[in-house]
């Protein structure tokens, strides 16, 4: 089974969170951001100004700690 990525993130009910690298030379992340919330209101962002396409990689304890609160804070609601 496999969904196209808007038909997806629009019906998405969970909280969703989608971190950047602000210097992806591979996406346009403040458009693609902008592209996903209008289709979800429930989608965060986070943007990393110095990390390119894996802010997991080259900022990872940063991306680790975001990615931890934003679990727990989920898990609450």
């Amino acid at each position: 089974m496999s969904v196209e990525a808007p038909q997806g993130l629009a019906a998405m009910h969970k909280p969703l969170l989608l971190i950047y690298g602000a210097r992806d030379a591979l996406v346009r992340a403040e458009a693609s951001f902008q592209r996903a919330r209008a289709l979800n209101a429930r989608i965060t962002g986070q943007f990393y100004p110095e990390a390119g396409h894996a802010p997991f990689m080259e900022e990872r304890q940063r991306f680790n700690r975001e990615l931890s609160g934003f679990v727990e804070a989920a898990m609450r609601h």
